[in-house]
């Protein structure tokens, strides 16, 4: 399954057109700090919506305030970490300044509300997506909160998937809760997929933990997490950072038990989804080793299927 070009052209016109309609927003309708990702949202609203049949406007429409949301998040991302830059251009924050940002962020999250309200759609999937967006949102800050308050010297490894389950994986299964309305699926199905997608966006908040821990993250120093003590899970795990990236073997075999899962369940929903997955969603979610799906380990499936329901009962082994 190759990613529809048209459709993501599609994508970016509307959402610069947003910008340049807006005279807030006006002036950052050509910044490098809107372009510079690789799209991942839009990719996996066209081909999900593809796969399921949406039409190109639904598709748009959905990827649309998809964006909107994400970089709204992003721009608060920056704020409260303090970062500079994202991608190794300058943060909205450092160029316009704190209190400018934080309402170019509010009035993105509003515009999102806007697109799904205005679309041309019936009522009962306007109104799902705006209760989707509303739900993601609160998420999204009820994770971040928890990543504000989190108890770095706490290695109780549930706590830190509850977390990212919420402040990663809210924004990435947005999408798919919406694409799974407009399909009509069940909500058994909705569950299926939309859990599956959210097990992706725990991985890949695990990859990027292992960015920041390597230094590997464009233009933001090594340690980063370290320095403004939010919880890493390679920090949550070791006695000292001295440490070798070898004794971290289980964080390994936790992330391929997320992918192998995900995989897994989106495969028995639909396997024409292989090629999306194996192609796009894997390298964006893989680490520096090997994702392994080609094998289970039991440990992390147990860890990855269990734990919204046992927070408080599993903490990471010392290497």
């Amino acid at each position: 399954m190759k990613t529809d070009l048209y459709a993501l052209s599609r994508v970016q016109a509307r959402l610069k057109a947003v910008f340049r309609d807006d005279p807030t927003l006006e002036p950052f309708s050509n910044h490098e700090y809107f372009r510079s990702g690789g799209q991942m949202r839009s990719k996996l609203c066209v081909n999900l919506g593809r796969l399921f049949g949406l039409s190109y406007d639904t598709i748009v429409d959905i990827a649309l305030f998809t964006e909107l949301l994400h970089n709204a998040s992003l721009i608060h991302d920056d704020i409260i970490d303090e970062d500079c830059q994202r991608r190794g251009v300058p943060s909205i924050w450092k160029e316009a300044g704190i209190p400018k940002a934080l309402l170019i962020g509010d009035l993105l999250i509003a515009k999102s509300f806007e697109v799904a309200s205005n679309a041309n759609e019936k009522n009962e999937v306007k109104l799902s997506w705006v209760k989707n967006i509303s739900l993601a949102t609160n998420a999204a800050v009820n994770g971040a909160i928890r990543e504000l308050d989190y108890d770095t010297g706490d290695s109780n490894f549930y706590r830190y998937l509850k977390m990212a389950e919420l402040k990663t994986g809210s924004l990435f299964s947005l999408p798919v809760n919406c694409i799974c309305d407009t399909a009509q699926f069940n909500p058994l199905k909705k569950q299926k997929i939309s859990g599956a997608f959210s097990k992706f966006a725990i991985a890949y908040q695990i990859k990027d933990d292992e960015a920041d821990f390597l230094g590997y993250k464009k233009g933001r120093n090594k340690s980063s997490d370290l320095l403004n003590d939010r919880p890493n899970i390679f920090y949550l795990t070791q006695d000292s950072i001295n440490e070798t990236s070898d004794s971290y073997s289980e964080i390994y075999d936790v992330h391929a038990g997320l992918v192998f899962t995900a995989r897994s369940e989106l495969l028995d929903v639909n396997p024409r989804i292989s090629s999306f997955l194996d192609n796009i969603i894997l390298p964006f979610v893989a680490m520096s080793k090997d994702l392994r799906t080609n094998s289970k380990p039991s440990r992390a499936n147990k860890i990855t299927t269990t734990f919204a329901n046992n927070e408080s009962q599993y903490k990471f082994a010392k290497p």
